[in-house]
């Protein structure tokens, strides 16, 4: 559970918020602290303490992985936007920041060769500027701070670089239309505009490219988390470059706040992350948190240690049904590709049966191994021998001491 609860962390982190002793998520801003709330009720962590609460239901327990690829959670849809306006957040500070170093004089002494680089940028620069475009950006904050500089919006069923994919994260850049078409604040003069457009295409310098920052995700257990997470990665360097750059003068002025990246080293131990969050109960007793399986999906309700329903994946070679007794054709059985069986070293049919300790690597390297589908009783899944015991596979009926398998046959499930 400890790397689901490190993740949930570093992903709050991200957004600018941290936890109690007691696992209550908040944010502390000038001294006042704020408790995040989804549902009207405070989020907490689902550590093991807090999961035996007898007051757990007065609380939202943040936990959404892994994801329902049906719709999108409240817990997802909440964190989206925390992180969408911690992205806006900074990059108003760098926008006031910027216009207050142009703006000082003394600031400018000791300025090095990267940031007079940075500056060079930034054309027309006078003081009316540096009072009128942190007045403007901040109007723009006060009344929509997730449509103001950056929009990160999560699409079902996107396209991406022509290519399909479950989820993909759409960043645009709402404050380039308010800029272009000269529509911001009445007290902007067109020179404001150009010298403001100048800082955004500094600090954003790929915003004019088409799908620069877009992300796409074909993740079946967390393409929406997967998705939002690359196009954040993108973005939060470019912030951060800027924040690094700029350090000793954001200090003096108390805006030094780069984004927390720990959550990206995360995406690394994602599928382990996932397998890990299975074993926390969801709040599914709460309308709001109940996650219906999919119709087009099979569960196997008689093995405890069974995945989650996935969505159902394309069959492979036909299967003739096996006679309902208690021979086990090897004919019938043998009946797949075996095309497929050297490549995922899986050994569901008998009559080709590789041995366990076999020395020759059968999967690509960083290759993630689709989940088992169970669309016909009969007939096993292609499964990772590496993680059978991690989804519950049974042993091979045939050889006990070779491969595994799913018969219907089987004995009782053994310690593998």
């Amino acid at each position: 559970m400890s790397k689901v609860i490190d993740f949930y962390k570093n992903l709050l982190k991200l957004a600018n918020f941290t936890t109690d002793d007691e696992g209550l998520v908040f944010n502390e801003y000038d001294n006042e602290i704020t408790y995040l709330t989804i549902g009207n009720k405070k989020v907490l962590l689902p550590t093991q303490e807090n999961l035996r609460r007898r007051d757990i239901d007065d609380f939202t327990v943040l936990h959404f992985l892994p994801e329902n690829t049906a719709r999108m959670s409240p817990d997802i849809d909440r964190i989206k936007s925390l992180i969408n306006d911690r992205i806006n957040t900074a990059s108003i500070f760098l926008i006031n920041a910027i216009c207050g170093f142009l703006a000082d004089n003394n600031a400018q002494k000791d300025i090095t060769v990267e940031q007079a680089e940075f500056l060079s940028q930034i054309k027309n620069f006078d003081k009316t500027a540096a009072k009128n475009i942190p007045s403007a950006v901040m109007k723009l904050a006060h009344e929509n701070l997730s449509n103001s500089i950056v929009n990160i919006f999560i699409k079902r069923g996107g396209t991406y670089k022509e290519e399909r994919y479950f989820r993909v994260a759409n960043v645009t850049f709402p404050i380039l239309n308010k800029l272009d078409s000269k529509d911001i604040n009445k007290s902007m003069r067109d020179k404001d505009y150009e010298i403001l457009k100048n800082i955004i295409e500094s600090i954003f310098p790929n915003c004019r490219v088409k799908e620069y920052y877009n992300r796409g995700s074909r993740d079946m257990n967390a393409p929406t988390i997967h998705a939002l997470l690359q196009s954040v990665y993108v973005l939060a360097s470019e912030i951060n470059d800027v924040f690094y750059m700029f350090k000793d003068y954001l200090e003096s002025i108390g805006l030094y706040q780069p984004i927390d990246t720990d959550v990206f080293d995360d995406l690394n131990n994602l599928p382990l992350i996932i397998e890990e969050s299975k074993r926390i109960p969801s709040q599914s007793d709460d309308p709001v948190y109940a996650t219906p399986a999919p119709s087009n999906t099979v569960s196997v309700t008689t093995n405890p240690y069974a995945p989650q329903p996935v969505s159902q994946m394309p069959a492979q070679a036909p299967i003739s049904p096996v006679n309902d007794d208690d021979t086990v054709s090897l004919t019938k059985l043998s009946m797949v590709n075996p095309g497929l069986v050297p490549f995922s070293n899986n050994v569901i049919n008998p009559a080709m049966i590789n041995p366990r300790n076999n020395p020759t690597p059968r999967f690509m390297q960083n290759y993630q191994p689709p989940m088992p589908v169970f669309n016909n009783p009969y007939n096993a899944g292609f499964v990772n021998p590496n993680t059978a015991q991690m989804y519950g596979q049974f042993q091979n009926p045939v050889n006990p001491n070779q491969g595994y398998g799913a018969s219907p046959y089987t004995g009782p499930r053994s310690n593998l």
